[in-house]
């Protein structure tokens, strides 16, 4: 997984990982990028795999209950189903 930014070592970033781990369905966290944009605000890009059904728009709104992040980018790529 990517990992890179200025801002990766504060707690932000540790709550983005939260989120990912905790979504409804099951999706693996493939890269993630954080940076400081301003007094305590925070951009971020995001990129999961899933086999799911999940929305860029629906990962933006968890992620978005945290305020430090103006601004949220979010990848989903679909992954084939295993079984």
């Amino acid at each position: 997984m990517g990992i890179v930014g200025a801002g990766m070592d504060v707690p932000v970033t540790e709550e983005i990982r939260d989120i990912i781990a905790t979504l409804p369905t099951n999706a693996e966290l493939t890269d993630l990028h954080v940076w400081q944009v301003g007094k305590s605000k925070f951009s971020c890009i995001v990129s999961v795999a899933t086999a799911g059904d999940l929305t860029p728009d629906a990962v933006r709104k968890l992620l978005g209950v945290h305020e430090e992040l103006a601004h949220i980018t979010v990848e989903v790529n679909k992954v084939a189903r295993e079984g």
